[in-house]
């Protein structure tokens, strides 16, 4: 064989007694070949030099990305409701699943949620059920707080996390690119003239997206060099007596919140007697497509559940299975400012 001739499926097929079909399979480590044929194929292939097409890849994705497509399989929403949350609550998580049914249909699948909280429920008998079933392909919801963790037999499925609340296992995630959305609000409010922003959130809320709503604040103030920075908030819960004093300490002239998280805030301020924007300036880092009584930072929910079903088709087609244990990958969509009514074009302080 000459040096540069490309190896061929045909020809492992004939070195290793195996029909070329099965070599393809094997080739992409596919569950349907036995480990151990898999293996053989893999090894021969190696020693053969055997490498990809690329042009003939390029080609088989192009015929599959214009053919009808057919119903295929059915993918898992695994969520986990409590007695006193469930994930449709959340409109930002209902702009998820909007997204990725779209892209599912799109795709040739079919969308279901799957409660591991459902009453009887056990890791063993979750596991039975999607085996049963046939679902491979998961799509983890968020968790209601960080640390979330799901025992299941990973090296069954297929598994894509929305945002960082699921500890355990490890898994490719899509989410909202939080640090790059605050530095684009800050940079809003910076342009309208608000010197001394400051930034009042729950602690839940922060250590779900892993700090990084409070980490692109700091560092944005840190860089400006600011003289007498505002030290944020941090709640652990609603606390009036705690925001008034934190606020007369700190004189803000905007505050950087996410009203979902803290809706007691707005009420409290008009109970205070403090107009907003004409007072006080309010922005909300945290906005679903809904929200429009305050000026502030959108996710693009559906644009992340469309992709966190791209990437888990991806791994389907691939057949990537698994927890990881390295190569984590973390597709990130920005978010984009919405102008609302509690901003002003230009803040007080600069007119004078």
């Amino acid at each position: 064989m000459s040096a540069t001739s490309r190896v061929t499926l045909r020809q492992i097929a004939e070195k290793t007694g195996y029909h070329f079909t099965t070599v393809s399979l094997a080739l992409r480590d596919h569950h349907s070949i036995a480990p151990g044929t898999r293996k053989l194929i893999s090894e021969t292939a190696a020693r053969m030099g055997y490498r990809p097409d690329p042009a003939l890849s390029a080609l088989v994705a192009y015929r599959h990305s214009t053919k009808k497509r057919l119903f295929s399989s059915t993918l898992a929403w695994v969520c986990a409701n409590e007695k006193d949350y469930h994930w449709k609550e959340v409109p930002l998580f209902c702009e998820y699943y909007a997204g990725a049914c779209e892209q599912a249909e799109k795709l040739g699948h079919k969308l279901e949620p799957f409660d591991l909280n459902t009453p009887g429920m056990t890791p063993r008998r979750a596991q039975q059920i999607l085996e049963s079933r046939g679902i491979t392909g998961l799509l983890i919801a968020p968790f209601r707080r960080a640390g979330g963790t799901i025992r299941l037999e990973w090296g069954k499925f297929c598994a894509v996390t929305f945002g960082y609340t699921l500890r355990s296992p490890k898994l490719h995630i899509v989410s909202n690119n939080h640090f790059r959305m605050m530095l684009e609000l800050l940079s809003q409010v910076k342009k309208r003239g608000y010197r001394r922003p400051g930034l009042v959130l729950l602690q839940n809320s922060t250590e779900r997206v892993e700090n990084k709503w409070i980490a692109a604040f700091l560092s944005k103030q840190f860089l400006e060099e600011r003289e007498y920075p505002i030290p944020p908030l941090l709640l652990k819960k609603w606390s009036s007596r705690a925001f008034d004093r934190w606020r007369e300490q700190s004189t803000p002239d905007i505050l950087v919140t996410g009203s979902r998280q803290l809706p007691q805030l707005m009420p409290h301020l008009s109970r205070k007697g403090i107009r907003v924007p004409e007072d006080l300036g309010v922005v909300d880092y945290n906005l679903s497509a809904e929200d429009n009584l305050l000026a502030g930072m959108k996710q693009d929910g559906e644009a992340v559940g469309r992709t966190a079903v791209s990437v888990l088709s991806r791994l389907l087609h691939n057949n990537e299975r698994g927890a990881l244990e390295s190569d984590q990958i973390h597709t990130l969509i920005d978010g984009y400012w919405h102008e609302g009514p509690s901003i002003l074009p230009e803040a007080p302080r600069s007119r004078s």
